[in-house]
């Protein structure tokens, strides 16, 4: 693999903003909330934990602090109860209940989580070494959420190390070429072992957490994320019939994004704007 082709896997692979700096992890996780995205139905054992850090612009603003977040809940329980009782307003106050019961799981399963990340490093390394066919070994940093993250910055890495001594056999092209031939040949092939075992080690991470009961909660994590995107997906495509419902509707949203929707996603926005056409006219 060269450097070139394992930069495009990552840029595939990276379409999120990642926090390296593990003493700030546990902040922007409960603080900022940077992880919602769309779950994919796939058969990739780290899939679960792929959705980390993929929507920065889903929640980022909603929580930033527990006053916050329990000023929040309380106005929307407010606007709520306010209007529970307004005609017709049923079906929409049963999607803005289950917002909340959503909100209400992925908080705690965020609390899960963190508890269990916290269990599991307690005993285990974040940093493993990989050791090179070349000598010296590289870092392989697993640092919570995504393996498969981590593997790839590791997999770079070594390739990066593998291009600069291909590169320092330059003079022995020119001197001997078919001995050179033979040390690249020789080089590629050990570097492909050593991908291998960060795949492996990759592997046997995996299965620790879950062996632990870490995978797991990080899988409940996933799923709570996916709900609660989908419950407020589901409040923007509302199509209300009355003024009443238009005012519930417009209190609830400005409360629950604080006013800065900082929780839509684009189909949200194309969602919201749908909803204020009559069904038949929603564009496809």
């Amino acid at each position: 693999m060269s450097i070139a082709s394992a930069e495009a896997r990552a840029a595939k692979a990276y379409p999120r903003d990642s926090h390296a700096a593990v003493g700030w992890l546990a902040f922007f996780r409960k603080m900022l909330m940077p992880w919602h995205a769309r779950a994919e139905n796939t058969p990739n054992p780290f899939e679960q934990e792929s959705f980390m850090n993929q929507h920065v612009d889903r929640r980022a603003l909603l929580a930033s602090s527990a006053v916050a977040t329990a000023a929040v809940a309380a106005a929307v329980a407010s606007v709520r109860d306010a209007h529970a009782e307004g005609p017709g307003v049923g079906a929409l106050g049963a999607l803005i209940a289950a917002k909340d019961a959503a909100l209400a799981r992925f908080n705690k399963a965020m609390d899960r989580n963190d508890e269990m990340e916290s269990g599991y490093f307690a005993t285990n390394r974040r940093e493993l070494l990989v050791p090179l066919s070349i000598g010296g070994a590289q870092s392989l940093y697993v640092t919570a959420h995504d393996l498969e993250e981590c593997s790839i910055a590791c997999q770079i890495e070594i390739c990066k190390r593998y291009d600069e001594a291909r590169s320092r056999m330059s003079g022995l092209t020119s001197a001997a070429p078919e001995v050179a031939e033979q040390a690249v040949a020789a080089l590629r092939k050990a570097e492909k072992a050593d991908l291998r075992k960060v795949q492996k080690m990759i592997r046997e991470e995996h299965a620790k957490r879950v062996a632990f009961g870490y995978g797991q909660a990080l899988v409940e994590l996933g799923e709570a994320s996916q709900a609660d995107i989908d419950a407020l997906t589901a409040v923007f495509a509302y199509r209300c019939g009355s003024l009443e419902e238009c005012r519930t509707k417009a209190e609830y949203l400005l409360t629950v994004t604080d006013g800065r929707f900082t929780e839509m996603l684009q189909h949200d926005s194309v969602a919201l704007l749908q909803s204020f056409l009559p069904e038949g006219d929603a564009a496809a």
